[in-house]
Formats: C-alpha cells, sequence, structure tokens
C-alpha cells in the first residue's frame, strides 16, 4: 500500500524534471537571435548568388572609382572577376592607377577587394583591400563611418617604389621595401580618441634628385629604417624612429627620433616632446652649404646634431644638446 509520503514524491518528479529540461529565458533569447541572425546571412547571401556577378562587379569597381576621383585619381584594369565564395571577392589584373596632380601612372600586377557586406549595402564604404606588385603583398583593412575611420594594415616584403604609391600619396619620388603591421581607429573630429600602434621596418629607401618646397633635394640613399610607435592616455608615444644604419658610410642620412606627442583635441593644437639625432652625408652638407652653419649649435664631437623639440605640433622651440 502506498503512503502519502510516496504520493507526494511521485507527483513531484515529472514537474522537476519538465522544470530542467526547459530553457531558460536567456537560452531561448539567444536561439532566437541565433535563428535571427541565421536568416539575415541567408538572404543576403542567396540575394548574392541570384544577381548577376557583371552588375555585381560593375557596382563594387564603380565604388571604388568614385572614391579615387573625389582625390584626382582614374582605376581602370585589363581583366577583372567577381568571386562569391566565401564572400564576395572582386579581383583586378594590370591595374592603372593615373594621376593629374602630381601627373603620373601607377601600375598594379593585381589588386584584390573584399567588401564588407553590411556597409555596402547601406551605402559606406568598407573592407579588405590587398595589392600584389612584384611578389610583395601589402594588405589593408578599414571601415569608414561618419565620424570614426578604422584601419589596419599588413605588409609582407611591398616594393613602394615598384607600386609608385609614395609619389601617388605624397608627391615625392621616393622608394622603400616596407614590412611590417599596424592599426589606427581615430575620429578625425577628435585627436585625443587616437588609438593606433605601428611597428614597420624599411630597407632600400631613395629619394630621387628633385626640387621639394623650393629646395633642389640631391638623390639620397639609407639602407634601412625602422618605427615603432602607440598610444597612450592621449598621447603618442615614439619608441623609436631610426633611419639609416650605424657605421653605414653609404647613408646619407642616420637619425633616431625618440619621446611622445600630447594630441589635442585638433592636430595643430598637439604639442611635441622629442630628442632628435641625426647625422649627414658629405653629400647633403655640399649640396646645402649653410646648412651645416644653421645647425652648429646642436652639433655633437662625433659631428653628429641633437636637439630637443618642444612646443605647439607645427611651431616647435628646437633647444641644441639634452
Amino acid at each position: 500500500m502506498m503512503n502519502l509520503d510516496d504520493t507526494s514524491t511521485l507527483s513531484t518528479t515529472p514537474k522537476e524534471e519538465i522544470s530542467q529540461s526547459s530553457p531558460g529565458p536567456q537560452r531561448r533569447f539567444l536561439r532566437i537571435a541565433s535563428w535571427g541572425i541565421f536568416s539575415v546571412v541567408s538572404l543576403l547571401v542567396f540575394t548574392l548568388l541570384k544577381l548577376p556577378n557583371d552588375r555585381i562587379g560593375a557596382y563594387i569597381e564603380s565604388s571604388i572609382s568614385s572614391v579615387l576621383v573625389n582625390r584626382g585619381i582614374i582605376l581602370s584594369s585589363e581583366d577583372s572577376n567577381l568571386s562569391l565564395i566565401f564572400g564576395p571577392k572582386y579581383t583586378m589584373k594590370k591595374v592603372t592607377l593615373t594621376s593629374s596632380f602630381p601627373p603620373l601612372s601607377v601600375k598594379l600586377d593585381e589588386v584584390n577587394f573584399s567588401p564588407a557586406l553590411l556597409p555596402l549595402f547601406l551605402g559606406k564604404m568598407g573592407g579588405t583591400l590587398q595589392i600584389q606588385q612584384a611578389g610583395g603583398v601589402l594588405k589593408a583593412t578599414g571601415s569608414f563611418r561618419e565620424n570614426q575611420t578604422s584601419f589596419e594594415f599588413d605588409s609582407k616584403q611591398m616594393d613602394l617604389g615598384k607600386t609608385g604609391l609614395i609619389p601617388l600619396a605624397f608627391g615625392i619620388q621616393a622608394g622603400a621595401i616596407l614590412q611590417g603591421n599596424g592599426q589606427i581607429d581615430l575620429d578625425p573630429t577628435d585627436y585625443t580618441t587616437l588609438d593606433t600602434s605601428l611597428s614597420a621596418q624599411l630597407s632600400q629607401v631613395s629619394i630621387d634628385p628633385q626640387v621639394i618646397a623650393g629646395f633642389q633635394i640631391p638623390a639620397l640613399n639609407i639602407s634601412e629604417g625602422s618605427v615603432d610607435v602607440k598610444t597612450d592616455h592621449g598621447k603618442l608615444l615614439i619608441s623609436s624612429v631610426k633611419l639609416g644604419k650605424p657605421g653605414q658610410t653609404t647613408d646619407d642620412i642616420q637619425a633616431s627620433i625618440s619621446g611622445d606627442i600630447t594630441l589635442g583635441k585638433k592636430l595643430e593644437s598637439s604639442t611635441l616632446n622629442l630628442k632628435v639625432r641625426f647625422s649627414l652625408s658629405q653629400n647633403v652638407l655640399r649640396s646645402f652649404v649653410i646648412l651645416d652653419a644653421i645647425l652648429g649649435s646642436g652639433k655633437q664631437a662625433d659631428g653628429s646634431y641633437l636637439f630637443t623639440l618642444k612646443g605647439p605640433l607645427l611651431a616647435p622651440m628646437p633647444t641644441p644638446g639634452e
């Protein structure tokens, strides 16, 4: 015969099992959210698959061209292809970038662009750009919103001289092989928000003879260089910026910079606290006969020059020595 205690045990056990097997509100929310995200992604993917490749490719190339045209650059390519496997990737081969100012033409072996889907559908630019030239690779990922720019890059033996990217970006005829990586996050309306780190090495740096800012610059060669900077609490910390190799007599410039820059809301309101040491070859000193006299106050016993730069970014006060 069953007593009351046994009946109570039998009646409560199934309820407890049901309670334990039922998902809690957090698990139900995650399950619903997961299915929602899957549905949106599936819709985007199947929409892309149903659209003609040439229409998608034309839209992507038009978007890239519109950005470049605003900077006076015209884009053209001999061959292009769109792949939708693992996300859209637009490949252009034998690419030519033509600029009217400065007047030059840049030729690249291959350019790949993988747009970020959501920014693209919302009319915003974002994605990954990869440039291949003469065995070197430069990969950059960026997103551009109303008041926020995020950018990161990774370079493997990219010959910037052969790509022509230096004269295109800075208007200077120069070349260098770039190896390294870095990232930047910035609100352009407030430079105190800058978050960046950069670690890069340069080799075979060269500057062609040319006129820069009204001065005739001779041919300059620098064997190597390195950059190591990062931000911390509103300051840009320059751990090391170096040009040239100590003891290398073929280097026209040997320089080292260390210190920090306190960032202001506007770039021009930033202040410097830097120590700069550099040496110049006879080739440079002969081209600027009064340069040694101008820099004489900071000349050291070994023939190098040493200055401390403090004050506003655009008008720092140089102080000879330490």
